[in-house]
């Protein structure tokens, strides 16, 4: 299983912008979304936006960062 954890400047959720936000993509799956307070150890950063999108058949989302899926 693999597991990565990303922060941006600003995350878009929903249509919602959220700033300096971290999320946690599990094989190609976004399982977590939280606000970023402090450093966070193996977190890599992101300048600009992360885009949080429903996939296509709707069972889950995956997130997208300059147009490119984050895996």
């Amino acid at each position: 299983m693999k597991t990565r954890q990303v922060a941006a400047h600003f995350v878009n959720f929903n249509g919602k912008i959220l700033p300096m936000h971290v999320v946690v993509i599990c094989n190609g799956k976004v399982t977590e979304c939280f606000p970023l307070k402090e450093e966070i150890a193996m977190t890599e950063w992101l300048s600009g936006t992360i885009e949080i999108r429903n996939m296509e058949d709707g069972a889950y989302q995956s997130a997208f960062w300059k147009g490119k899926l984050l895996k």
